[in-house]
């Protein structure tokens, strides 16, 4: 698709966007989580997808099932001191993707699910989305506001394309949007699970916060492929050190394998939510050129889910959401600077290498 074609939205567009997105939390009926599901499917995919030119985004109803599988696997634990309960997501009986989910992770014993070897429940997933929340994320009462994508209200329909100036949106709000949304979802859980976890627990933590995957086995494999050294400091770490999302929890919530690195306890302290400065990612694009091979056995060994390219296009939102918003980026211990045009070259040449190793 030729993206020149197409601008970004107008301010006022942009405005109307946000309202649209709040009509359908706060006007929509909701008798499960799917479309609070489906809304942050969308603006996830807008990120490791879309671009920032305003042009329409097409994506596959397995894309918005493997993106659900994700945003569901953390809520299908059982809540702490409830009898090992999983927490209703549906006003009825429990959400059928839910127990879809939980069944498949027993084999997976607290491991991320590797959407490609379950294909079944992919399947499964992708069927429930086609007809459940794809078709009705939209209508409001009586009023269908069709200013995500087009409703054709088809069964059969894999596909749906993003509106121009959607994906956009979705980028550029992303990180409000999907507060508002993960706020809703959350408010809802507890209204239907009152009697199981009270009213003075931090549920929003348990359903969308960053301890949900053991990083034990990561920590060891990155040790020793980092010869013991912080990422950060290159200084040898005392003790095993610390697991830390090199692209902030904060800022996008993924758990890929290549976005994490070992780092000491202090550095990790003080980058904290921070992007991290531009010889930083590129240390980190190098590490993973450098390193792919061993890096993805361990993923592969340990059950991590992991896609370079993925990692790549949340790095490139990332850091370009920072540039233009002309904020700073952590340097070392307690120092920031404003960033730099110098990350757009560095990913660029990451991207170009990446596709060279697919070659």
């Amino acid at each position: 698709m030729n993206t020149n074609n197409y601008r970004k939205p107008l301010a006022e567009q942009q405005l109307s966007f946000l309202r649209n997105i709040q009509r359908i939390l706060n006007e929509g009926s909701f008798v499960s989580t799917y479309k609070f599901a489906l809304l942050h499917t969308l603006a996830d995919l807008s990120i490791i997808k879309g671009d920032d030119s305003g042009a329409p985004l097409a994506l596959t109803s397995d894309d918005l099932a493997t993106q659900f599988l994700y945003l569901y696997a953390r809520q299908t634990k059982p809540f702490p001191g409830t009898n090992a309960q999983i927490l209703k997501q549906n006003t009825g009986g429990q959400a059928a993707i839910i127990n879809h989910i939980s069944e498949a992770a027993v084999a997976y014993g607290g491991n991320a699910i590797r959407p490609e070897r379950e294909p079944a429940l992919i399947s499964s997933i992708d069927a429930t989305i086609r007809k459940m929340p794809l078709w009705k994320l939209q209508r409001v009462g009586d009023e269908v506001l069709d200013h995500l994508y087009e409703n054709t209200n088809e069964y059969t329909c894999r596909s749906i394309v993003l509106k121009p100036g959607v994906a956009f949106c979705f980028r550029t709000f992303y990180e409000f949007i999907t507060a508002m949304i993960q706020q809703h979802w959350t408010t809802y859980v507890r209204k239907y699970n009152v009697d199981v976890i009270g009213e003075n627990v931090d549920l929003k933590e348990f359903l969308f916060g960053t301890k949900r995957s053991n990083l034990t086995p990561l920590r060891q494999s990155l040790y020793d492929i980092q010869k013991g050294r912080c990422f950060y400091t290159n200084q040898p770490l005392h003790g095993t050190g610390e697991v830390d999302h090199f692209i902030p929890w904060s800022r996008y919530p993924s758990d890929l394998g290549h976005n994490f690195v070992l780092a000491s306890t202090t550095a990790n302290r003080h980058k904290s939510n921070h992007i991290a400065a531009e010889e930083h990612l590129e240390r980190w694009t190098q590490f993973h050129l450098e390193h792919s091979t061993e890096l993805e056995k361990v993923f592969d060994q340990f059950k991590f889910r992991y896609s370079l390219e993925n990692s790549l296009q949340i790095a490139q939102w990332a850091y370009n959401h920072v540039y233009q918003a002309k904020a700073q980026v952590w340097i070392k211990s307690k120092s920031l600077r404003r960033i730099t045009s110098q990350w757009q070259p560095i990913l660029n040449q990451a991207f170009q290498n990446l596709e060279l190793d697919d070659y």
